[in-house]
């Protein structure tokens, strides 16, 4: 089991690293889009799964750790900003444009109902009190 959690600890750590890069490469929203919007949430939407494999106190764990790397990395008002203009979560979040997102839609290749909104506001608020706890407030 430690072999496990070492991966996503080492998983977690190169998506901070490379949050830092695109932030240089991309800009700010881009950055945040990757690592929150995409990575942290993904980790909590995922979270039975990792936390059946690792152990939920590890898992536990694993999400403060990286709240805290992504603390060190973004200022609080940078997480904040990005949680009032962010439109949608997940890997379209941040490379998909609103047309694009509406496209996929019409399409139905994403899902997107007032259940799936639900849903990624519980996300949303869960991923923000972690960031929040892991800044002291």
């Amino acid at each position: 089991m430690n072999g496990a959690i070492d991966e996503h600890r080492d998983r977690v750590r190169e998506w901070v690293a490379a949050s830092e890069d695109i932030r240089d490469r991309f800009g700010l929203e881009k950055a945040l889009g990757y690592v929150v919007g995409e990575k942290l949430y993904n980790t909590i939407v995922y979270g039975d799964q990792i936390a059946e494999e690792i152990g939920q106190a590890e898992f536990e764990n694993l999400l403060s750790e990286f709240a805290e790397l992504v603390n060190l990395s973004f200022t609080r008002d940078e997480i904040e900003s990005y949680f009032k203009k962010t439109p949608r979560f997940g890997a379209l979040g941040h490379v998909a444009t609103e047309a694009e997102h509406r496209l996929f839609v019409e399409k139905g290749v994403v899902e997107h109902s007032i259940i799936t909104e639900a849903t990624d506001a519980q996300k949303a608020d869960q991923m923000l009190r972690l960031l929040r706890e892991g800044q002291g407030i």
